[in-house]
């Protein structure tokens, strides 16, 4: 019996989208040492992330779910008497944050928590960041095309960045934009890969949290969604 082929990925994720340019790492290796050196210390924490973010320019569209989770951590985790619990969302995004961010790995007790960020994590996910930063006029007008096709609202730049699309304004935007039929093929397009664009932005390759947001109000993509969507399309290989 013929084994059956595995189905075809109709997109392969860029893997430029993944690597850090030499320019880039420079950058934040720099604002690294500038931090650690004016405040006489050894080692960044993690409750000066928002520092390095606001040095490295990077508009707060694309950090504010990471700074969330850090208040979190400070005000409610850190040197109280808390159980570790992952079915709490603002706590599993946290904790998911601090071993992305941090020295720490395994966490199976807040005390076993160092809010020491390791240098080698950071460069690896603000190096995403910077990118955003870097394309984000193009970012912002493709999102803005999308949003415009979803909704006759008249909107500012504010509301648009906080828009959210869920499954039934996706639908519409197949719709307006003649999306409903495979270019190549011309047979029609089920719903199946609206479901995934849902999906596919919120981890990458190795299951890491990009979006820490915990305000999800159900499926959706976010304006971070969409831009970790054109990253792995290759929108911002440039």
């Amino acid at each position: 019996m013929t084994p059956k082929k595995k189905d075809r990925k109709l997109i392969t994720p860029s893997e430029l989208f993944d690597s850090v340019p030499l320019e880039i790492e420079d950058e934040i290796l720099e604002c690294y040492s500038e931090i650690i050196d004016e405040e006489e210390q050894e080692d960044l924490l993690l409750n000066q992330l928002p520092t390095v973010f606001e040095r490295l320019k990077i508009p707060s569209i694309y950090t504010k779910d990471i700074i969330t989770c850090i208040d979190y951590y400070y005000e409610f985790m850190k040197d109280r008497d808390v159980e570790v619990d992952y079915q709490n969302i603002k706590q599993n995004n946290t904790l998911k944050l601090i071993q992305q961010f941090t020295i720490t790995s395994n966490i199976k007790d807040m005390k076993n928590i160092l809010d020491i960020i390791d240098i080698d994590k950071l460069i690896k996910n603000v190096n995403k960041l910077i990118k955003f930063k870097n394309h984000h006029e193009h970012i912002y007008y493709s999102w803005k095309l999308f949003v415009d096709c979803s909704s006759n609202e008249e909107m500012t730049p504010d509301q648009i960045e906080f828009y959210k699309l869920t499954l039934p304004t996706l639908k519409i935007i197949k719709s307006n934009l003649n999306l409903d039929k495979d270019p190549n093929s011309k047979k029609q397009l089920n719903d199946s890969f609206l479901i995934d664009m849902l999906g596919c932005c919120k981890t990458d390759k190795n299951d890491d949290l990009i979006n820490f947001s915990v305000e999800r109000d159900g499926a959706c993509v976010t304006f971070k969604d969409f831009a970790v969507i054109l990253g792995n399309l290759g929108e911002l290989d440039q």
